[in-house]
């Protein structure tokens, strides 16, 4: 992968966040478009790392929770929608579901910085 410098990185970021396609990315920025989808698979690919162990880490808390009170505390109706999904996809591969967590996630992501910009 062809390396810039760290400016335009966070470019790239920034002007895919705010819509813009990837051939104007490559011609703003002077680059090929195939580093332009190198640098953003890098960004998800450390976005979605970042998420699972935050997503490990409150798994274990609230295992710890179960295990010292037999029951969780209420959840969230969100939480009880999850729960839904999850019972109902149950029979699918596991990693065809964190696979789509991780889609959803990213979604999220990239839904969140174009209402930000």
């Amino acid at each position: 992968m062809r390396r810039i410098p760290a400016d335009k990185v966070l470019r790239i970021v920034e002007l895919r966040a705010g819509g813009a396609p990837v051939s104007s990315i490559a011609e703003e920025l002077n680059i090929p478009r195939s580093t332009v989808y190198n640098y953003l698979a890098k960004v998800q690919a450390f976005e979605d790392e970042v998420f699972v162990e935050m997503l490990a880490s409150e798994l274990e808390t609230f295992r710890r929770i179960y295990l010292r009170m037999g029951q969780l505390t209420p959840v969230s109706k969100q939480a009880e929608l999850l729960a839904g999904l999850l019972r109902k996809y149950a029979s699918m591969p596991e990693e065809f579901i964190a696979q789509a967590v991780l889609n959803a996630h990213w979604r999220r992501l990239k839904a969140c910085r174009r209402r930000s910009t």
